[in-house]
């Protein structure tokens, strides 16, 4: 008899830490509804921002418009206290570091091993490549005036931002709407948005069903 009651009080037991682990799991499972999260925490930049080595201009513009959004949302209020003028909070900046932009090359073997958000397709951009498997072409799944914004979760603690298009223009897009991503915030949920009419001014946002 008492060893069926050790059995049972075993058997729930394990099932109860199972629960645990799997809500636990659940409650921290990040996509892009949580963005600028895991990248920028608490006024703490932790990514690097990633172009191909031979990127076009308009790839460097749009990781370096992302970054500076970034730099924004970091602001830390602080309060002064001059004594016999009361006290004032002023924004203070907290800047990207020096280092945070790399080429796409400097990571190679590493491209789980850190946050990143990757400026350019498969074609333009050796990590993008890594994170599709180095498809045979690198065009597959990108569409003219179409491009993506997908997070990867590495389940290593360690995410990635893709911001890609098949051309300059669609990449670009797609980025202005990282920068200004909370003029998009109802669209910002699951793991992949599609951007299109990239020719206009403010384009159009959908997540991927």
């Amino acid at each position: 008899m008492r060893l069926c009651q050790l059995l049972k009080f075993s058997v729930l037991f394990t099932v109860g830490m199972l629960l645990s682990i799997i809500f636990v799991s659940l409650a921290h499972a990040l996509d892009l509804s949580n963005y600028p999260e895991p990248f920028a925490v608490n006024s703490v930049f932790d990514a690097s921002l990633v172009v191909g080595d031979n990127a076009k201009a308009s790839d460097v513009i749009g990781v370096t418009d992302i970054g500076m959004s970034l730099q924004f949302d970091m602001q830390k209020k602080r309060t002064i206290v001059r004594q016999g003028c009361g006290e004032y909070e002023l924004n203070e900046l907290v800047r990207v570091g020096i280092g945070a932009a790399k080429l796409a090359s400097k990571l190679k073997g590493k491209e789980k091993s850190e946050n990143l958000i990757i400026v350019g397709g498969p074609c333009a951009n050796s990590v993008a490549a890594f994170l599709y498997g180095y498809p045979e072409d690198c065009t597959s799944g990108y569409e003219y005036g179409k491009a993506k914004i997908k997070f990867f979760d590495h389940k290593n603690g360690k995410f990635a931002l893709l911001v890609a298009g098949l051309t300059d223009e669609d990449t670009r897009a797609a980025a202005q709407v990282v920068a200004n991503y909370k003029e998009y915030k109802d669209a910002f949920v699951g793991n992949e948005l599609i951007v299109t009419d990239t020719s206009l001014s403010k384009p159009k946002v959908t997540r991927l069903k």
